[in-house]
């Protein structure tokens, strides 16, 4: 039951961050029972602060032989998470300082080895998507597959062995724009841990991968997203490449909480570069020192883009930040015709984005505030509703 409580609680969370108000419902639900109106998304939130709450009175603090199981400690990890959402800043500093001094998790010493594939469920980790190399059955994941570079080719590896190339589909590539945040702080680790280049070497596959090629013109960025890379040495000890791969895949981690924590300490008047700082040394950056105001709350903003690259947090936070000179949404000053994201690339000359034209340069130009902040109610939805749920406003 505390476990069935989390997965509603992480579901209607997901939800009210995509599509806002959302309909919201506490019991099973008969035939008759499916025409239901949207809840405001303050009660939804509600909801899920409930099921997170009773989940944490249900679940053992330390799971014994339950690997990779909800316990007690992704109960308050998820609360911090929804609190920073809702801008409720005493909670969320309440909760991410008790899962970073009570729970039993650390930082990996090394930034890489929280999506090694040989190290699932690490001590950073509060709860990751499981995966297994028990490939007949299904159980891997898709996303080294989605986000892996398309168009390898084996004359690329040293071996020249079919065995080593995996073959993805080259959705989801990181940014010119992206690797510039990493390059402004000289953060190599984290870098290097998140992006391959094209022609680069695998990071920490430099034997066996050393200049990582794919076909330029089925990447547009020549970049590829080294958080879900597959090792060459996995690569040949798999029957099927299939897209079922082992790669476990971090949901929530301790790096979050200590971030969490930092932007809630800005709001409440506590020490958040100490925080930033922590983060920051992991990878072995000099402190920042000296900082305040707008200039700090930048920097715990950006901190958490460099860090959870690709964790599925990006477009969250981009919506919810609040831009400390307009108090706008962040996204409002990075899309749409005057965006800095947009004219960036719109005046780019990164020789990979730039001559490669099969995408556009000018994506999030027609960004509009108004619309899309949230994303169209599925039309499907709102007809099996016979009309009672409505569609988000511009759609």
């Amino acid at each position: 039951m505390g476990e069935s409580l989390f997965v509603r609680a992480y579901c209607y969370y997901e939800l009210v961050n995509l599509f806002g108000d959302v309909p919201l419902y506490t019991t099973s639900l008969g035939t008759g029972d499916l025409k239901l109106q949207r809840s405001p998304k303050a009660d939804v939130y509600a909801q899920i602060e409930k099921d997170l709450k009773d989940s944490a009175t249900k679940l053992e603090t330390i799971p014994v032989n339950r690997e990779g199981r909800i316990n007690k400690w992704a109960t308050y990890a998820l609360l911090a998470r929804v609190t920073l959402f809702q801008e409720k800043w005493a909670d969320a500093k309440t909760y991410s300082n008790k899962v970073i001094t009570e729970g039993p998790y650390a930082l990996e010493a090394d930034f890489l080895n929280i999506w090694n594939v040989n190290n699932h469920n690490g001590v950073e980790s509060i709860l990751e998507a499981q995966s297994s190399s028990v490939q007949d059955k299904s159980l891997g994941s898709m996303l080294p597959t989605l986000s892996g570079a398309r168009g390898e080719d084996k004359k690329n590896f040293p071996s020249n062995d079919v065995a080593d190339v995996l073959d993805g589909w080259g959705w989801c590539m990181p940014t010119s724009d992206l690797e510039n945040a990493y390059l402004s702080e000289n953060d190599v680790i984290r870098r290097r841990s998140t992006i391959t280049k094209w022609g680069e070497a695998a990071y920490g596959d430099e034997v066996l991968n050393p200049t990582h090629k794919f076909s330029l013109n089925d990447n547009k960025s020549g970049r590829i997203c080294r958080k879900y890379y597959i090792p060459v040495a996995t690569r040949r000890s798999l029957d099927k490449k299939d897209g079922h791969l082992p790669l476990n895949i971090p949901l929530i981690r301790l790096a979050e909480m200590y971030l969490t924590r930092a932007e809630a300490s800005y709001h409440t008047g506590g020490d958040a570069l100490a925080d930033i700082n922590i983060i920051r040394a992991r990878v072995k950056l000099d402190p920042k020192t000296g900082i305040s105001g707008p200039t700090l709350l930048r920097q715990i903003y950006k901190e958490r883009r460099l860090e959870l690259a690709f964790e599925g947090l990006r477009l969250y936070d981009i919506r919810r930040e609040k831009d400390p000179t307009t108090g706008r949404p962040v996204i409002e000053s990075l899309m749409g015709p005057n965006g800095t994201f947009v004219k960036y690339n719109l005046s780019s000359t990164d020789p990979y984005e730039t001559t490669n034209l099969r995408e556009p340069q000018d994506k999030g130009i027609n960004f509009n505030p108004a619309k899309n902040l949230l994303w169209p109610i599925p039309q499907l939805e709102i007809d099996l509703s016979g009309g009672l749920i409505t569609q988000n406003p511009g759609y």
